[in-house]
């Protein structure tokens, strides 16, 4: 992807132009996902917002016209996959992955079960990179961006928050 600032072109009024631009956003069924996403067609993306819960999702969709919602799990590369497959077919490009989805489950380290840091880490880093490495070929095509939503906690750690804190410093 680009280094430089996206868009990369400019409206007459010295704004960003969007048109015509498409933005995945995972974790849009609630949150800072949702308000990305809704910001994101407010300025003119068309946006696919993913998330894990059907009703949020759709009605996110359902406010703005430019949303499409996809609804399912990022577990492994495959749904990764799946889901950028998703935005082609449904939009024909990609300028915009915003690797927003995370889980934090507040627990101390003792408390940290095998279960709770192999979700943590996979949810937080490992699917974000594969939504990266799936979206990089369409990505270049148009000169797109990634960005990762990761959390001063990765910098600096929590309590109760050894798996997140470690996944959102790899992020």
């Amino acid at each position: 992807p680009s280094s430089r600032t996206l868009p990369a072109t400019t409206a007459s009024n010295g704004t960003p132009d969007v048109t015509n631009k498409v933005a995945v956003v995972t974790g849009a069924s609630s949150g800072i996902g949702a308000a990305i996403a809704r910001r994101l067609a407010k300025e003119g993306y068309s946006v696919l917002a993913a998330g894990r819960d059907p009703v949020r999702t759709a009605a996110i969709a359902a406010e703005l016209p430019l949303v499409r919602s996809w609804v399912g799990e990022l577990n492994c590369s495959a749904d990764c996959d799946r889901l950028m497959s998703a935005c082609v077919n449904e939009f024909g490009r990609l300028d915009l992955l915003i690797n927003n989805a995370g889980i934090w489950q507040p627990v101390t380290t003792e408390e940290t079960t095998d279960r709770i840091w192999l979700d943590t880490i996979a949810i937080n880093l490992s699917i974000p990179f594969f939504l990266s490495r799936a979206a990089l070929p369409l990505l270049r095509r148009n000169g797109g961006a990634i960005i990762n939503i990761a959390s001063s906690w990765g910098l600096h750690g929590a309590p109760k928050a050894a798996a997140y804190c470690a996944s959102k410093g790899g992020l």
